[in-house]
């Protein structure tokens, strides 16, 4: 019998034994909750599933409890399963559930959190900024930011912290246990990203809660796709914010604007992507290459 899988929006994930199962990572992207586009950057899937090992490496050894299990091939990780909500594990058996967050931390911002901070959405005191600070001229923020946006809906929402514990359910000890790792995770990432010359502005991470209620890092974190890193010799970002850019100067970014607003739940009425022209391709491929080989320390055939 055929293992059992199930499609991600850059990976196929496959069930291995009760409790565990494999992400097989592939060179698709995803961008502004479309879902894996079928022209393949080549490299993207090996370059994901290198950082990823690499950080899950590191971060066990900070003592951050995660799902990983190891890698068993370049485009592979085996990790324990964590049920997500509504579905039945795809192993037959889970170690506990993924909490419905992604959780965001930042550590630089740039003007479209600023528009956020001037609509009110965010405090300066949530910053860690006092009172009068004119938020035009800030950048780099006093301590790491850490927030909540949805992760099961059809597109993403931010949630205050009130709304975001109470979709996880989490009550004040493991909403605090929760933050604790998350501001842990960060720590660690942005300093083996300093020692290999780049600064960490901002990322995000998932989260699982085991049936006995330990929270464990699941989902990957560290690749291009879950960080922005910006290199200081050159002072260009190395993660998916360029491929973002390039997209966003497209009549198709606004097409998808326009029918995501009038058909938020259909995505069958969204413009597909468009083709990526060999220049952005080589340049993304090229980046991420360059990324995996300062983080990782593996070289990445184009």
């Amino acid at each position: 019998m055929a293992a059992k899988t199930r499609e991600g929006s850059t990976r196929t994930i496959r069930a291995v034994e009760p409790g565990k199962v494999d992400f097989i990572v592939s060179d698709g992207w995803s961008a502004f909750d479309v879902g894996r586009s079928p022209q393949p950057i080549p490299g993207f899937g090996i370059c994901r599933a290198a950082c990823a090992t690499e950080s899950f490496k590191l971060l066990q050894l900070a003592g951050v409890s995660t799902h990983y299990l190891g890698r068993v091939d370049s485009r592979t990780l085996r990790v324990r399963e964590f049920q997500i909500p509504g579905q039945k594990p795809l192993s037959g058996k889970a170690e506990g559930l993924v909490l419905p967050l992604e959780w965001l931390f930042r550590y630089e911002i740039g003007e479209k959190f600023r528009k956020r901070v001037r609509k009110g959405e965010i405090s300066l005191e949530q910053l860690g900024l006092p009172p009068g600070t004119d938020i035009s001229t800030v950048t780099k923020l006093p301590r790491v930011f850490i927030e909540c946006s949805t992760k099961f809906e059809r597109r993403d929402r931010y949630l205050s912290d009130t709304e975001a514990r109470a979709l996880a359910g989490l009550d004040v000890e493991a909403w605090a246990a929760a933050r604790g790792c998350v501001t842990h995770v960060a720590f660690i990432l942005r300093q083996a990203l300093d020692a290999c010359g780049y600064d960490l502005l901002d990322g995000k991470v998932e989260l699982g809660r085991t049936w006995d209620s330990r929270i464990v890092l699941v989902d990957v974190a560290g690749s291009p796709d879950e960080i922005r890193a910006r290199k200081r010799v050159n002072e260009r970002l190395y993660c998916k914010e360029p491929l973002r850019q390039y997209l966003e100067t497209l009549p198709w970014r606004e097409e998808l604007r326009i029918a995501q607003d009038a058909h938020p739940d259909d995505s069958s009425t969204w413009p597909a992507y468009p083709v990526l022209p060999d220049e952005q391709v080589g340049y993304m491929s090229a980046l991420y290459r360059e990324y995996t080989f300062d983080y990782a320390g593996e070289r990445v055939a184009a």
